[in-house]
């Protein structure tokens, strides 16, 4: 199949839908597309706000560990994408992040983030978990308690936020999260643990 029949471009909301198993900059439209906006973000970067030392090799540093993040925020593709995903890696999200392998370790522990152990036995954390800048969530933690109380079960947390509610007018509980209406999802998300413990 040729690669720019296997991605479509919705317009309205500048989103690409990408088949499932290409890569997501292997469809030259994608790769365009990314390229010019890459571009236009650059071009309103003001002189001298970005902390690059241009007299020193220092800049080839920064600028590939620039593109190593960048890169690393591209989600992956796994089994569970139509339901939860896209993810990212550990290595991925360390990396967008800039923190080391036992913070986020001690994230997941907490609860902060939410990690799933895909089939293959590889960590994967649902994209929709986290803000365009990183952040998870808000009460993300809470949340997770109120509907894995001993934490064995993160898949259902995310399946939970991840599907669209019809009592909110068909938006998930991470949307609902993201708005900031983390009262309705807990009050939503207590009703459903009390429903599934009686």
């Amino acid at each position: 199949m040729h690669a720019a029949k296997d991605a479509r471009h919705h317009a309205e909301n500048d989103e690409w839908i990408l088949d499932g198993n290409l890569p997501v900059l292997a469809d030259p439209e994608v790769r365009s597309a990314l390229l010019a906006k890459l571009d236009y973000r650059l071009s309103e970067i003001k002189p001298g706000t970005m902390g690059l030392v241009v007299a020193t090799s220092a800049l080839i540093v920064n600028l590939d560990e620039v593109v190593d993040r960048m890169v690393a925020a591209i989600p992956q593709t796994s089994e569970l994408d139509a339901r939860v995903g896209p993810f990212y890696t550990t290595a991925s999200l360390r990396l967008w992040l800039g923190i080391t392998r036992q913070a986020l370790h001690q994230q997941a522990k907490r609860r902060r983030v939410l990690a799933l152990t895909l089939t293959d036995g590889v960590l994967a954390y649902p994209v929709w978990q986290f803000t365009t800048t990183g952040e998870p969530l808000p009460s993300l933690a809470e949340v997770s308690r109120i509907l894995d109380p001993d934490g064995s079960d993160p898949l259902t947390v995310a399946l939970a936020l991840n599907t669209p509610w019809p009592s909110a007018d068909n938006r998930t509980g991470a949307e609902l999260l993201r708005s900031g209406e983390t009262e309705t999802v807990m009050r939503m998300v207590s009703r459903a643990a009390r429903a599934l413990a009686s």
